[in-house]
């Protein structure tokens, strides 16, 4: 049978949408006032680990097999799970072993009262609070399961937030802090050391919470207004002025995003949309604009429209899937992979009996790719012993932002000629 443990709810101001909230306060307000977006696949496995890495840090057992149910999904444990989950609690086992005593595991903490938010529901749950009664010393661990974004330790608001929640619990009892340590384990990241870490002292983490106090002010007074003006559409376009931000940092996880006006407004003025009485129309493309400077422009910006695009069509199809009904868009089934109905052995058979097949045409015996082993057999095993075997060829090429990477920039055809020298180089050969 699954196992469920309490669900992780969340504040209105979370200490995840703590970097949102901060960059665009009115993103709350918006939020209440949307179709809420069902749990993800991949946000449900984070849960999922969270839970197993709880049991573990807690003495229970968990064993493969094991099914772990969260709001919408049931996940088997597997090897991948054990070990995120691992190097999590071997991290907070080996600070026991360096003096800390675990203080808490999933404490939940409220902030409304101490910020004075104003109507602003603030709070979370740290992973694990650690305690070093020698040094004085206050350390909260997050397990981040995300494996496509690298995560910050020094300067995150969440994990500051986190450290404000628990230097909280721990002024309930008195017990002396004075300096703070956020630590960050993020085992499937494969860009990095998979944890690291921020040291402040008490006065650094006041400092920072003066401000994060008159950032929920700022989004309790955008929220109370919200409800006077979205009727109108005048003193929503001052609203959206004043209170809403798009940008990269705080777009991507929005709850709101895909009915915010500011996203979609930035959007529509990016393409050059504009209105007439036959609709809405966009700016043609012309050469002049075809320069080296006018299209990375134009690169620059599309990531708001790409982010734009996704989300209103992710809005859309939760509110198909919610029973509204659009004029020209229908909700249909999607049609997967074909796949036999029946198991493998008996499969077999049946197959054998009407067709002739061999062995060779019937099974597939390739060796798995090193992804496929590691699923099988545990990552650390085939990095360790298999690493020398493994090659990351290269398949073509892609356009990113040079700021959104380490990898070295591809070779061109250009930089290929400059590199010849001059004298050897007389054009293609006749």
């Amino acid at each position: 049978m699954a196992k469920k443990h309490a669900e992780r709810t969340h504040d209105q101001w979370s200490a995840s949408a703590t970097e949102r909230n901060w960059l665009c306060p009115g993103n709350i307000a918006l939020a209440m006032d949307t179709v809420q977006m069902p749990e993800s696949r991949a946000a449900a496995w984070g849960t999922a680990c969270h839970q197993i890495a709880e049991r573990l840090l807690k003495g229970e057992t968990v064993e493969l097999g094991d099914m772990i149910e969260t709001e919408r999904f049931v996940f088997p444990v597997d090897e991948e799970f054990l070990n995120v989950a691992g190097i999590y609690v071997g991290y907070i086992r080996k600070r026991c072993e360096q003096g800390f005593d675990l203080y808490a595991v999933e404490q939940k903490f409220d902030l409304t009262s101490l910020l004075d938010a104003g109507g602003v529901e603030a709070g979370g749950t740290v992973d694990a609070m650690l305690y070093n009664p020698n040094t004085e010393t206050l350390e909260v661990v997050d397990m981040k399961t995300g494996k496509g974004k690298y995560v910050e330790a020094k300067g995150n608001p969440q994990e500051r937030f986190y450290a404000l929640g628990g230097l909280l619990d721990m002024d309930m009892d008195p017990t002396p802090v004075s300096t703070v340590i956020t630590t960050i384990v993020q085992p499937r990241y494969q860009g990095g050391e998979p944890i690291r870490s921020e040291t402040l002292d008490i006065v650094e983490l006041m400092d920072w919470t003066i401000d994060l106090g008159e950032k929920m002010r700022t989004a309790t007074a955008a929220l109370k207004l919200y409800g006077d003006v979205k009727e109108s559409a005048i003193r929503l376009e001052a609203w959206v002025d004043m209170y809403l931000n798009p940008g990269e940092v705080q777009c991507p996880f929005c709850p709101a995003a895909g009915s915010c006006p500011a996203l979609r407004r930035n959007a529509l003025a990016i393409v050059g949309a504009y209105e007439d009485d036959g609709g809405t129309h966009f700016k043609s493309n012309r050469f002049e604009d075809n320069t080296i400077e006018g299209v990375e422009a134009d690169l620059d910006m599309l990531d708001q429209i790409e982010s734009w695009i996704r989300e209103r069509r992710a809005l859309a199809h939760e509110m198909a899937a919610q029973g509204m009904k659009f004029d020209h868009h229908v909700l249909v089934e999607k049609i997967g992979n074909r796949k036999f109905r029946l198991k493998d052995e008996e499969l077999v058979g049946e197959i054998r009996k009407r067709i002739a097949v061999s062995d060779e045409q019937l099974f597939d015996t390739r060796v798995k790719s090193p992804a496929g082993l590691e699923r099988s057999v545990g990552k650390g095993t085939v990095e360790f012993f298999l690493g020398d075997l493994i090659e990351r060829p290269i398949t073509g090429t892609d356009l990113i932002r040079s700021t959104h990477t380490t990898r070295t920039a591809a070779q061109t055809l250009t930089d290929f000629l400059v590199d010849i020298p001059v004298e050897t180089y007389d054009g293609p050969s006749k």
